[in-house]
């Protein structure tokens, strides 16, 4: 983490953006990096050896000199690269790198995202037209951002992301055309950007996903892609089969692990399968990993459907386990959203619950319940109607549409 913000910092002293390259020096001195600290001499001299030059030039010939002013100028913005996302964005970075500090292992995954994402959009922005290395460069940075957590990755306007689209079409074009296409870390890191962008394209990224682990089989994140893609196709079968294939790769990846929960809930008569792994996720995913509460409503809701002697009072201890875990949520993730949750709370009305426990007759039912006021409440309604809807949103990604080449031409 310290290392990339280093790294950060002394790419945008190259690009001449001094305030937020000594941000981002200073975010690194202060966060423990012995590397940094051992560089700041070299490096304040080099920001004062530039601020000097810069101020020698006349003022008409600055912003010609200035890179990084030249790209805000093309974007009708003075913001730096990490202003603009921050603004876009609810990952906020000083937020989150706060909650790092204090131990958060959620926290860090993300700001390390973070900083792999802005590298990659500066030096989108760095120019119109970028050298090969440096499209290498940013698809890898980008690649990383997705493999640590793809929801940060959210792109200042539509432009920028068709952009980037086409720097990962040209990339793998590139990649193609090496004789006998071979396997190869930038081939790998293009792949993923290109699955990552496309996410919408279920069937055709399915199949491109399919290619992609046949040439890379020990890159797990191919799998979760796969997780994701069959669950929106409502492949749960699928879904398991490729959670089980990463597993062993990784047996405490916490993605796979849900995935795969979630996919056995929704087939039939496999609620203790899915309460088994919803366990493993949580034996191995960080207390304020984002789906930890929602694991927790889902196991409520296995039990009740198990319909064990105890499931019901199982069921209440998950539900009041999930509404703590929310307590430890980092603050992006909040308010927590989760229909399972919301179908619990109707459950556990006081007046439902009595009708559970004693099983009531239809006709005790109707006079607790009211007859019509409770079982023909709109709101209830809703919340039901809500709950099956969610339920068929099995894997929760924020990918976005963007500009996509023909996958046969990939594979």
């Amino acid at each position: 983490m310290f290392g990339r913000s280093l790294n950060l910092a002394e790419f945008l002293l190259d690009k001449n953006d001094f305030v937020m390259a000594e941000t981002w020096f200073n975010r690194a001195c202060e966060s423990g990096s012995v590397l940094a600290q051992m560089k700041r001499t070299d490096f304040e001299t080099t920001l004062r050896e530039k601020k000097q030059l810069m101020a020698s030039f006349p003022s008409n010939i600055v912003p010609m000199v200035n890179a990084m002013k030249n790209v805000w100028d093309s974007l009708k913005t003075s913001k730096s690269i990490y202003e603009l996302s921050k603004e876009q964005s609810k990952y906020d970075y000083d937020v989150l790198s706060k909650y790092a500090n204090q131990g958060s292992r959620t926290a860090q995954r993300l700001c390390n995202a973070l900083e792999h994402f802005y590298i990659a959009l500066t030096i989108l922005i760095e120019s119109d037209m970028l050298t090969e290395q440096q499209e290498d460069t940013l698809v890898h940075e980008l690649s990383e951002c997705y493999r640590l957590e793809d929801i940060v990755a959210q792109f200042p306007n539509l432009k920028t992301r068709e952009k980037v689209g086409k720097i990962v079409d040209q990339v793998l074009r590139r990649c193609k055309a090496m004789p006998g296409y071979p396997a190869s870390q930038l081939d790998e890191d293009a792949r993923i950007c290109y699955a990552s962008l496309h996410m919408d394209s279920h069937e055709l990224i399915d199949e491109f996903l399919n290619s992609c682990k046949q040439k890379y089989p020990k890159s797990i994140y191919f799998f979760e892609l796969s997780t994701s893609i069959n669950g929106w196709l409502e492949r749960y079968d699928a879904v398991v089969y490729n959670a089980n294939a990463g597993l062993e790769l990784d047996p405490t990846n916490s993605e796979l692990l849900i995935d795969k929960a979630v996919a056995w809930r929704q087939l039939e008569n496999h609620n203790k399968e899915a309460v088994e792994t919803y366990k493993s996720f949580l034996a191995v995913a960080p207390k304020d990993h984002r789906k930890v509460p929602d694991a927790y409503y889902s196991m409520a809701m296995c039990y009740l459907a198990l319909q064990t002697h105890d499931g019901l009072d199982v069921s209440k201890k998950m539900y009041e386990q999930g509404k703590e875990a929310e307590k430890l949520q980092l603050p992006c993730f909040l308010p927590y959203e989760s229909s399972s949750r919301k179908l619990l709370e109707f459950l556990n009305d006081d007046n439902i619950l009595s009708l559970i426990k004693t099983k009531a007759t239809p006709e005790a039912v109707a006079s607790v319940v009211n007859h019509k006021a409770r079982l023909t409440d709109p709101h209830r309604i809703e919340v039901i109607k809500l709950h099956r809807k969610c339920e068929a949103d099995i894997i929760e990604h924020t990918k976005n549409p963007g500009i996509c080449i023909p996958v046969q031409q990939l594979l």
